[in-house]
């Protein structure tokens, strides 16, 4: 969105080109992990997501009211959020969820050179290409090369081998995330002129290699550290999901263009640290609203089972 409303300061150029990977691999590591622990499971369940999706879609549908930005149609969709595609990735989710277990016992018939293939084939042909032509269902096309890479992880990856290169492979990360760079300043400046330069730059590079190896080598690092245990860390990865429907919702425009006014904040040499300011403000704010809801509904749950309990000791 900043890109398109204008070029402020070279930094703010490189600066803003250098978040641009953070939302496709913050995806790709949701599919990943999806992949990872339920490549196993015969069975699925999408109750906590819906549950908690219809949840902060009536929220935030209530609150645009209060705020006259909604209406009474809004509110009455907000019950069925799933459908009306306000949250691409939930959609796509759920479905790839209710598809999972027929994924899961072809994948696990195959042998490791199977695998490769078939990930080989989902890559070409249901991630790359369907992202140079615009694929209407590419959010869950895109869904199913991840899922397979998190299954092949667990199923065919020795995670002790990767721990005696975690440094390189986080270097490698890194390295790979930097390179974006000078190809997006290309493209966002201008390179985009030529189809190929965009066939080949945004798809294939970008997105097709980019991508695919910054979320992979991240998930590696994460699932080869040794086990730790903190409170924080605990909070934050529990309201990850709900910190996505907050600040990715149907809103997100009028939240960025009216509320925050962010595109006139491009132009400002101070841009870097008016943009992780903002960032920070609104991930602490959503995990404060997410932890809110988590306890109004622990304490209701708590409430409601101690009912039972007495009702079934009279």
């Amino acid at each position: 969105m900043l890109l398109k409303c204008g070029w402020g300061a070279t930094l703010n150029k490189l600066f803003a080109i250098l978040l641009i990977p953070g939302g496709r691999v913050g995806v790709a590591l949701f599919f990943l992990i999806s992949g990872y622990f339920q490549i196993c499971k015969s069975t699925v369940s999408v109750k906590k997501v819906v549950g908690e999706t219809i949840f902060y879609s009536i929220f935030l549908q209530v609150i645009a009211l209060i705020l006259k930005i909604g209406s009474l149609g809004s509110l009455i969709r907000s019950f069925l959020p799933i459908a009306s595609g306000n949250w691409w990735y939930v959609s796509s989710y759920i479905l790839l969820m209710l598809c999972s277990p027929a994924i899961n016992e072809y994948f696990l018939k195959l042998n490791k050179k199977q695998k490769k293939i078939m990930i080989a084939f989902a890559w070409a042909f249901l991630y790359t290409l369907p992202y140079l032509f615009s694929v209407q269902y590419y959010g869950l096309e895109r869904g199913v090369l991840f899922y397979l890479l998190g299954a092949y992880i667990r199923t065919e990856i020795d995670i002790d081998k990767i721990r005696t290169f975690k440094q390189q492979l986080m270097m490698a990360f890194t390295l790979i995330w930097i390179i974006y760079v000078p190809i997006g300043y290309v493209y966002y400046s201008g390179g985009n002129n030529s189809r190929l330069f965009s066939a080949i730059g945004d798809s294939i590079i970008f997105n097709g290699l980019i991508i695919v190896s910054c979320a992979v080598s991240l998930f590696l690092i994460f699932v080869s550290a040794n086990p730790y245990s903190n409170k924080t860390i605990n909070i934050i990865a529990k309201s990850t999901f709900g910190i996505y429907l907050l600040h990715d919702n149907m809103y997100r425009d009028f939240i960025w263009n009216d509320l925050l006014k962010i595109s006139t904040k491009f132009q400002s040499p101070l841009f870097p640290i008016i943009a992780i300011g903002i960032g920070t403000m609104i991930f602490i704010s959503c995990t404060l609203i997410d932890c809110i809801r988590e306890w109004l509904f622990g304490a209701t749950i708590y409430r409601l089972d101690s009912y039972r309990q007495k009702m079934s000791q009279q």
